[in-house]
């Protein structure tokens, strides 16, 4: 989903297919307040539903390979879902939704990006099967090449399958490397539910002498500050 510096949500990939509406509502608010089911449609929720509307018949129509393997009925179902979501859901529960849509793709080359947000002050790089933070903020140094293996209290397992889900991806290589970026991600985050705010976050590590330790990060512009604390190498991380 975001890893890019664009200021307007938009979908990457062999055309730019601009969700106008989106662009407005996610810029204003992300926790617009939802109408009780029966209520009539608000012109947020029209808005919504039109640009859900608007990816839906309008991607297979610019992508060099139309829906590739997925089926017509079902891309359908999914956008038809989600529009009947629209009053129950805010608005970064709906962003993910239809990063959720674009992500049946599997194609590697399409995604939903959003404007960049908050960010926490860590990186993550693959190691084998586990991630390990090799950049830190100075104050937890202590923890450079350290294991994750929670956030909020989610298991870090639940997380990277709440992150796959938002990831369009053929090869695993873009599913990994998109995962540890979304990782610092404060917005994808809570409105995937995994965090219980979008300022801040506790990461469960276990340190490289074996001591689990839970540190609350304060997310920030996304950058890698003259602050951090970082690895020369990957190896260094198990060095």
């Amino acid at each position: 989903m975001s890893r890019s510096s664009g200021q307007r949500p938009w979908l990457r990939g062999s055309s730019r297919l601009w969700l106008g509406a989106l662009a407005v509502v996610v810029a204003a608010a992300v926790l617009t307040p939802v109408l009780t089911r029966g209520s009539p449609l608000s012109a947020r929720d029209r808005r919504w539903q039109h640009d859900i509307a608007y990816l839906a018949s309008g991607l297979p129509r610019v992508h060099i390979r139309g829906l590739g393997s997925v089926r017509r009925p079902v891309w359908e179902a999914a956008a038809s879902r989600l529009e009947e979501q629209v009053p129950q859901l805010s608005d970064g529960q709906l962003v993910v939704g239809l990063a959720r849509i674009v992500a049946m793709l599997h194609d590697d080359e399409t995604e939903l990006t959003l404007p960049r947000g908050p960010s926490y002050p860590l990186l993550a790089q693959w190691v084998g099967s586990r991630l390990y933070l090799i950049a830190v903020p100075s104050a937890s140094r202590a923890l450079l090449g350290s294991r994750l293996v929670a956030v909020d209290g989610h298991p870090i397992s639940h997380v990277l399958a709440q992150l796959r889900s938002v990831i369009d991806y053929q090869d695993p290589g873009v599913l990994r490397a998109g995962q540890a970026a979304d990782l610092t991600n404060a917005m994808l985050l809570y409105w995937l539910g995994i965090t219980h705010s979008q300022g801040s976050a506790a990461f469960t590590v276990r340190t490289t002498s074996g001591r689990a330790w839970a540190i609350r990060v304060v997310a920030g512009p996304p950058a890698v500050a003259p602050g951090w604390h970082r690895t020369r190498t990957a190896a260094a991380v198990l060095a």
